[in-house]
């Protein structure tokens, strides 16, 4: 059986969505829980239902969105709405984007500390 997610910003929300995402679908699904902070699954619309996708946290803090891991550590930060979909979609492997590959490279040479 599979180990339970420790989500950081419970419940999970399924996106299931062919092609690029566009401000439209992602303000739809994540904006009302901004605030507090949502924990979205990027999945391609069909497949089994079990089926994995790309995990995303984010936040809004002040006038910034943050994205975080499952440890709530953050990863990156945008002050710009359509920076997280240009991020969204380049991570999920929609949309290359040469300026977010930087951004990438830098957040996966981060170290997170875990403690349990």
């Amino acid at each position: 059986m599979p180990t339970p997610l420790n989500l950081p910003y419970p419940p999970l929300i399924l996106l299931d969505l062919d092609g690029e995402v566009d401000s439209k679908a992602l303000t739809q699904s994540v904006e009302s829980r901004l605030g507090a902070g949502a924990s979205f699954c990027l999945r391609q619309s069909a497949g089994d239902s079990r089926r994995g996708g790309y995990f995303f946290h984010l936040r809004k803090v002040d006038s910034a969105y943050v994205f975080s891991s499952f440890a709530r550590a953050e990863v990156v930060r945008f002050q710009d709405w359509l920076d997280c979909l240009r991020f969204i979609n380049h991570v999920s492997g929609r949309k290359f984007d040469s300026d977010m590959w930087s951004i990438v490279a830098k957040a996966n040479l981060r170290k997170d500390e875990y403690t349990n």
